[in-house]
């Protein structure tokens, strides 16, 4: 995004004000983001929850939310639980490819390790998959899940750590099933 450099990033706790506008954000990130791996139908079955707040409320008070902001602007958001769940990571289409969601993921990892989470999992998307892998994680499963009656494709994705001697975290990289 033009005049937003990322070292101005602030990477905090998501507020419960900021609810609506990052039900737009994700809306805006799945609508401009995906179109080349996903149809039409799929990204509206995608975004088919973006009226229901109540299940938006409840899902991330399930787990911990960080926000990425500068100037009041948030560039994305990643949602995480205590037993290493990456549930949601979402970037504004302005601010892809600035390292945004490199930040969030980064962040969840160290307070995640640092609680003594050592895997990490995810279902990532298609677009998300890429990510996710430069991330050390390795795919276990792609699945077909349906959504309003659509079918959407997805991996699940895991990444397992060790405690290095000077208690930081060094991933394993992916381990993956070998069935």
């Amino acid at each position: 995004m033009a005049g937003i450099e990322h070292e101005t990033m602030e990477i905090r706790s998501y507020r419960a004000a900021e609810l609506h506008e990052l039900i737009k954000l994700f809306e805006a990130s799945v609508s401009e983001l995906t179109q080349a791996y996903y149809t039409e139908p799929q990204r509206r079955a995608w975004l088919s929850s973006v009226d229901n707040t109540g299940l938006w409320q409840q899902r991330l008070s399930a787990g911990e939310t960080l926000v990425a902001e500068n100037s009041g602007f948030l560039m994305g958001f990643i949602s995480f639980t205590d037993q290493g769940h990456i549930d949601l990571l979402f970037t504004h289409p302005q601010c892809a490819r600035l390292g945004v969601a490199t930040r969030l993921y980064q962040q969840a990892e160290r307070r995640l390790f640092s609680r003594g989470v050592r895997r990490l999992h995810t279902e990532a998307s298609r677009v998300a998959r890429s990510f996710f892998t430069a991330m050390g994680f390795g795919v276990t499963e792609t699945e077909v899940v349906e959504q309003k009656g659509v079918l959407l494709e997805r991996f699940r994705m895991e990444k397992f750590f060790r405690e290095k001697e000077e208690g930081s975290c060094n991933s394993l990289g992916p381990i993956l099933n070998s069935s």
